[in-house]
């Protein structure tokens, strides 16, 4: 008895500092803490926190007693709200603030640890589809139906460049959602990409907002685009079934592949040495009227579609997304309540993520940075929830709860600690500290 109080008098001490910095935990979670501290600490034997797991204590965190406690943590988040739909919203590079766009025709940022209202981005007369800090954070980019992108001083609030120059209104297909007008900051910040429904990407200079290249060759509208790792290239996807590759410097095209089918689910993805583009694209069968999703990894140099995976047949596809590593791709799977994790690699199948966890098709999966985990939304409106996954194993560990409706974008901090999920015109963001902590000592 005298260890077990020991144990729980540890976990007390051990939470109190959390308990303090996040000052959210209600009573409930903290006698969960407790609970599976215990827990732990009778499976092992031995005083937790005290030493580094022992290898039989992955057996213990794939207990259902463990993973029931872990699944009905309460995780505090932050409600940000516009007066119409949200487009997108996404973090800053440091993850101390959240930029949203919205169908007011404005975008907002805002105070992640508060939930504050920062600045409003006032001056577009369309729909604000997208929004993108750039990588050290000073500088915002939006996009509109307006048919321009603006850049904005994110520490100001301040405009600071429109580009003008699109004749229509631009795509957006951020984490699988098809919206409007994507515009997206160079890895070095000093250029900037917009993809547009009249065929056309443009590179823009960051600093002047000068055109530099317009790069034709669509024969439809351009979903996406993205710059590669080094900034030399970009690619651009669109509904013409083709993914093309562009020179930076000279606005040429490099490479262009056929898809296997509609490029509109997906934004293509570089491989990390820049030598690959991943895509992903489907198509529906003229006999059961079923959606085919494939992946597509490509050879920028021979031009050569080197891998095919993933090929399965689901209703009401609405994303697949690469890993941040692009070593995993999620695609929806059969019956479309679940969906399959694949090696891009070995282009075998990882795991599955259970369809019976959803009420309905998942309408988004997300990776997390460090490719771990995945955030899967459903396409039904009665499911309003969101849930977190394990990227390896497929295991579920936890689902956020509290949205009204469909959550239709979702994305992370650059360190994984925090999510922002959307659901019409109402944004949550998530402090995910508590669990990972938990999960990092479990595993």
């Amino acid at each position: 008895m005298q260890a077990l109080f020991n144990c729980v008098n540890s976990c007390i001490k051990v939470r109190v500092n959390i308990i303090i910095r996040e000052n959210s935990m209600n009573r409930c979670t903290f006698y969960s803490l407790v609970l599976l501290t215990v827990f732990i600490a009778i499976s092992n034997s031995q005083p937790v926190f005290a030493k580094p797991r022992e290898p039989h204590t992955q057996v213990i965190a794939n207990h259902p007693i463990v993973n029931y406690i872990l699944q009905n943590l309460s995780i505090p988040y932050k409600d940000l709200n516009h007066s119409h739909k949200i487009s997108q919203a996404t973090f800053s590079s440091d993850g101390t603030r959240v930029a949203t766009a919205s169908w007011d025709c404005v975008a907002r940022i805002w105070d992640v640890q508060t939930g504050q209202l920062i600045y409003i981005l006032e001056g577009h007369t369309g729909i604000v589809y997208s929004v993108a800090f750039n990588h050290d954070g000073t500088k915002v980019v939006t996009a509109s139906g307006d048919n321009t992108a603006k850049i904005w001083n994110a520490e100001t609030g301040q405009l600071m460049h429109t580009l003008t120059g699109h004749t229509a209104k631009v795509f957006v297909t951020s984490c699988g959602t098809y919206s409007g007008l994507e515009a997206t900051f160079s890895p070095d910040s000093t250029k900037v990409v917009t993809a547009s429904q009249d065929s056309t990407a443009k590179i823009w200079d960051a600093q002047n907002g000068q055109l530099i290249h317009t790069l034709e060759g669509h024969t439809s509208g351009v979903c996406s685009a993205a710059f590669s790792p080094d900034g030399t290239k970009v690619v651009t996807q669109s509904a013409d079934r083709t993914a093309k590759v562009w020179n930076v410097q000279t606005g040429l095209l490099i490479c262009t592949y056929r898809l296997f089918g509609d490029g509109r689910f997906c934004i293509p993805a570089f491989s990390p040495n820049g030598t690959k583009v991943m895509t992903v694209s489907a198509y529906t069968d003229p006999y059961d009227h079923k959606v085919c999703v494939g992946g597509e990894i490509w050879d920028i140099e021979t031009e050569q579609c080197l891998r095919l995976f993933g090929s399965y047949f689901c209703f009401n596809v609405f994303s697949s997304s690469f890993s941040p590593d692009c070593t995993k791709v999620v695609t929806p799977s059969d019956n479309s309540h679940g969906a399959e994790i694949w090696d891009t690699q070995a282009n075998q199948l990882i795991c599955k993520l259970e369809r019976q966890r959803h009420t309905e098709s998942i309408f988004l999966a997300v990776f997390n940075p460090d490719s771990t985990k995945i955030v899967t939304t459903s396409g039904l409106s009665t499911d309003h929830t969101a849930k977190i996954w394990d990227a390896e194993t497929g295991q579920l560990i936890h689902t956020l709860t509290g949205h009204a409706g469909l959550i239709h974008q979702v994305a992370f901090s650059q360190d994984g600690s925090k999510v922002v999920t959307v659901c019409g015109n109402a944004a949550k963001i998530w402090d995910l500290s508590m669990l990972l902590e938990i999960e990092q000592y479990l595993n």
